[in-house]
């Protein structure tokens, strides 16, 4: 982690039978949102942080029969 940077992030998850979605927000120590941090989930999906630090990443779950 950076210099004044939290390691706190909120996360949401939802699903249906296609795919599943976190979403959340990143923030600093202080609780101001983080512009711009990048978001992995599992090492092959990735999401950006917005302006108030929201993201949302969809993956794609397998096909089930």
């Amino acid at each position: 982690m950076g210099a004044g940077i939290s390691n706190h992030i909120d996360i949401n998850i939802s699903r249906d039978n296609t795919f599943a979605v976190f979403a959340g927000m990143v923030i600093d120590t202080e609780g101001n949102p983080i512009e711009g941090a990048d978001v992995n989930v599992d090492n092959k999906f990735t999401g950006v942080t917005d302006n108030d630090g929201k993201f949302y990443v969809e993956i794609p779950l397998p096909h089930q029969t």
